[in-house]
């Protein structure tokens, strides 16, 4: 299946302004290595950050789990609808409140 995951547009935008300080061939394969994982399927794309997770060395991997940690983070608030969210808030004292905010 698919993954139905929109990007970060602000995370894509700095990793795009990262890309652009590279030379026009180094830009161009990792370009080309972000299609080729863009339109693989679900099993395939497994398959490919489990080469690439086993050739990482540890500073690499250190980037990859803080990586991931980051993109696991899920406003639930904002997942679900307004009414919802303004229930669940409501039944918080204030010093839980401003934790939250």
């Amino acid at each position: 299946s698919k993954c139905r995951r929109a990007a970060d547009e602000t995370k894509m935008g700095f990793i795009q302004s990262e890309l652009n300080s590279l030379p026009t061939a180094d830009q161009e394969a990792i370009t080309h290595v972000w299609s080729l994982f863009s339109a693989a399927p679900s099993k395939q794309r497994e398959l490919m950050l489990q080469g690439i997770i086993t050739q990482c060395c540890f500073p690499q991997l250190s980037t990859v789990s803080r990586e991931v940690q980051e993109q696991l983070k899920i406003d639930f608030l904002a997942a679900l609808p307004t009414e919802l969210s303004y229930k669940i808030l409501s039944h918080l004292d204030t010093v839980s409140l401003c934790k939250a905010a």
